[in-house]
């Protein structure tokens, strides 16, 4: 009863990891309740810079400080070559990684959709038919270099079929097509969302070499598309729909277009 917990920090084991100013991480972690005491041998000094160590503190008790020494405790055991490096699995706060060492592969989990804000509902219903209708299989992957950014791509098998691109409040599709899904498209590009049809803006002949002056494109209501076999790597970009997804007329449309590509 009565006790205060505090998260002790030797300075220069620190400025070892933290090689960057501290004043806008200790301001912004000062905005959410914590803060800190600074000494210098056993006397209190006045701030960061006279101190050799400091101790930081939680307003609203000591189990966040528990929980902090846990993960990074458990962080430091973990082996170098992982999917995902231990400080980047500490900033994502993804607990299934660290203490488990592999990245949560369930698409609806609560993290992807809180960065998903609004547009949960929207992926709920993409996840459904992906796997449930489709049979395919969610891979996730984290960008490293970005905070929150994951990409999760669904595979048949080991094609992948689309990626979906999740930060905050955005949700990006790619999605290649082939020649006759990309036709039957364009046929009913009349009905689609604006998004859509700027992506069908861009469907057209890539340069890819496999064919001379542009003989495998076929003009399809004045929209270029290249007729090679679908699967290439480079030729899948000449009609693949890449676009923010906002609304639901959007997802029915990939629902159908996923069902198309899976039969």
């Amino acid at each position: 009863m009565g006790e205060v917990r505090y998260l002790g920090v030797n300075k220069s084991l620190f400025k070892n990891e933290y090689k960057k100013s501290v004043a806008l991480p200790f301001e912004m972690l000062e905005k959410y309740g914590f803060y800190f005491s600074y000494y210098k041998g056993d006397k209190e000094a006045g701030d960061y810079k006279r101190c050799d160590r400091f101790d930081v503190y939680y307003e609203n008790g000591g189990s966040l400080i528990e929980a902090m020494k846990f993960i990074a405790g458990r962080l430091a055991e973990m082996e170098k070559k992982k999917e995902m490096a231990s400080k980047v699995a500490f900033m994502l706060a993804d607990y299934f990684f660290i203490l488990t060492g592999d990245i949560n592969q369930i698409p609806t989990q609560e993290s992807i959709l809180k960065t998903l804000g609004t547009l949960r509902s929207l992926w709920a219903v993409l996840v459904r038919a992906a796997q449930d209708e489709c049979g395919l299989v969610a891979d996730s992957s984290f960008n490293p270099y970005v905070f929150p950014n994951r990409t999760v791509t669904f595979r048949k098998g080991k094609k992948s079929i689309c990626k979906f691109e999740i930060t905050a409040n955005r949700l990006h599709i790619r999605l290649p097509l082939t020649f006759e899904i990309a036709k039957a498209l364009v046929k009913r590009r009349a009905t689609l969302s604006g998004s859509i049809n700027e992506s069908i803006h861009h469907f057209g002949c890539i340069n890819c070499g496999k064919c001379a002056e542009q003989s495998n494109i076929v003009i399809v209501e004045g929209v270029p598309l290249c007729s090679l076999p679908y699967g290439g790597f480079i030729t899948d970009d000449s009609h693949c729909l890449a676009f923010d997804v906002t609304v639901e007329d959007e997802t029915r449309v990939i629902c159908d277009i996923l069902l198309s590509i899976s039969r």
